[in-house]
């Protein structure tokens, strides 16, 4: 069995993530972010804001000074000549992930979906209204369904309206993406309006899916365990266990006919 000790495994995940390299000497872009996310593979989202929202951080550790618009432009806006870059989908947490990433989360929508509830009605009603008037945030869903005048739930930050718990499930089912926000409110649309055909036409068989996204967590950890892979995207126990095990066998089989296993690029 071969050994590193902890120094080189520090020197090795600092590499990974993009700290061994100087940062841009002019106003960071698109090209610098598309390397720092073939790096990182996806930025966590979080709505708590003390110094500035967590997924402008990593990028800042990296590239030094940028505009905020560079990565707001890239998750959402989109145009012919500045197409979108990220999609907002349950990675880890919520998260930024390329677009080209999106398809390799096709079962975990699937599993979404099969946990449907009680209320199909409700879930027709809602992508009723975003297919009329999306993007549209949960609250202009709800009024325009006629709910605002019910009693919102109390006790916590995250008691949420029907609607809202709605607009989530479907977002998780790949149905609504979040095609903007207005600060940090989602604003939602159908998702085959904010994503390019060619990648809501790819199908990605769910074990490859898997070791793609193991590889995709290699390559941002540089040095992990198999639960740290298997946290990366919050893949379960026995199907992590599987992936890391034939990309082990992948590597084997190619250190054999010495063929380089290649860095895993933003598409992928």
């Amino acid at each position: 069995m071969e050994t590193i000790s902890a120094a080189t495994a520090r020197r090795i995940v600092l590499a990974a993530q993009g700290f061994a390299e100087q940062r841009p000497t002019s106003t960071p872009t698109r090209r610098h972010l598309a390397k720092t996310l073939s790096r990182v593979q996806l930025l966590q989202l979080d709505s708590v804001n003390v110094a500035v929202r967590a997924h402008y951080m990593p990028l800042f550790s990296r590239l030094g000074a940028y505009p905020a618009s560079l990565l707001d432009d890239a998750a959402w806006s989109h145009s012919a000549r500045r197409p979108r870059m990220l999609v907002e989908y349950w990675a880890h947490v919520a998260s930024l992930i390329p677009v080209d990433h999106w398809p390799l989360l096709r079962a975990r929508m699937r599993r979404h979906a099969a946990a449907e509830g009680d209320q199909p009605a409700l879930l027709a009603d809602v992508l009723t209204v975003v297919k009329q008037e999306g993007p549209i945030g949960a609250g202009a869903i709800e009024d325009l369904l006629g709910g605002s005048s019910a009693p919102r739930p109390k006790g916590g930050w995250w008691n949420r309206s029907a609607v809202k718990w709605a607009c989530e499930h479907l977002f998780a089912t790949g149905e609504l993406s979040t095609a903007t926000r207005r600060g940090f409110q989602r604003l939602y649309d159908l998702t085959e309006r904010v994503l390019p055909p060619d990648v809501l036409s790819q199908e990605v068989p769910d074990d490859e899916a898997n070791r793609r996204l193991t590889a995709n967590a290699a390559t941002a950890f540089g040095v992990a365990t198999e639960p740290d892979l298997r946290d990366y995207y919050r893949l379960g126990p026995e199907v992590s266990r599987r992936a890391v095990g034939e990309l082990v066998l992948l590597l084997a089989a190619r250190s054999r006919h010495k063929q380089p296993f290649c860095r895993s690029a933003p598409g992928g």
